[in-house]
């Protein structure tokens, strides 16, 4: 088990995470719409439900934006989350064919969504040159492990990225366990935090602030959980430089 940067992980890191930890990812906001309802998900009023793309915190209202702003923080890659990329494929497509075009090949970009993609799409991901993609496989996860599946024999890495809940060890257990018959690489548990969106949320459901100087939630790491025969990592969301949906 090794620890760095508030991360604790086994085995080898998924690239994504490597340069997240480096804070060399761009952060790709494609669009704040979304099919899911989480309620812990920290999108801010400026961001949730709405159809518009930022690039970290510059609003994206051309291409040219969106190279700028990789070339501005000099981004070895870019993680394209929102809302869910997978509502905006063809957006979603053309940001990254245009951000490989500009940084070739090595640049790495990896697609967070919570959809049970086709066939078709993740070869068309892979085409456009998607590198690695994380499924939100929490809750309706119906078609999920089989997407999953045909992600890997696209040729995608692939994994899974989720909240640790405290209290839902077993089903966060299940989950890994589901993975792994997949081909899927790696699982990342995501603290769970409060955001200003989320905040009566997640009182409602009993949570509470570990302390007046964290937005983290107490009893967030309750458990050690099982670890399937790919990389287990424990991404903090606090960690200076791992990419995160962002909340502003």
């Amino acid at each position: 088990m090794k620890e760095g940067f508030g991360n604790v992980w086994t085995a080898e890191l998924p690239e994504g995470c490597r340069l997240c930890m480096k804070g060399a990812k761009l952060v790709l906001f494609v669009t704040g719409v979304c099919g899911r309802a989480c309620f812990y998900c920290p999108l801010s009023k400026k961001r949730a439900g709405r159809d518009l793309s930022w690039a970290n915190e510059r609003p994206v209202r051309s291409r040219d934006d969106v190279i700028l702003e990789a070339h501005r923080m000099e981004a070895l890659g870019a993680g394209i989350t929102g809302g869910d990329p997978g509502v905006r494929m063809e957006r979603t497509l053309e940001y990254i064919r245009l951000l490989k075009e500009a940084f070739g090949p090595e640049f790495h970009i990896h697609m967070y969504t919570a959809m049970a993609l086709g066939g078709r799409e993740l070869k068309e991901l892979k085409r456009a040159g998607l590198d690695e993609i994380r499924y939100h496989a929490w809750g309706k996860a119906e078609g999920m492990w089989e997407s999953m599946e045909r992600a890997v024999g696209a040729g995608l890495s692939t994994g899974v990225e989720i909240p640790a809940i405290p209290g839902q060890g077993k089903g966060i257990e299940a989950v890994a366990r589901r993975m792994e018959g997949t081909g899927a690489e790696f699982l990342n548990l995501n603290e769970l935090e409060f955001s200003h969106e989320n905040a009566q949320a997640m009182r409602e459901r009993g949570y509470e602030l570990k302390s007046e100087t964290s937005h983290a939630v107490r009893g967030r790491r309750p458990w050690r959980p099982w670890r399937p025969a790919g990389t287990w990592s424990w991404p903090s969301t606090s960690a200076p430089h791992h990419t995160r949906t962002p909340t502003s």
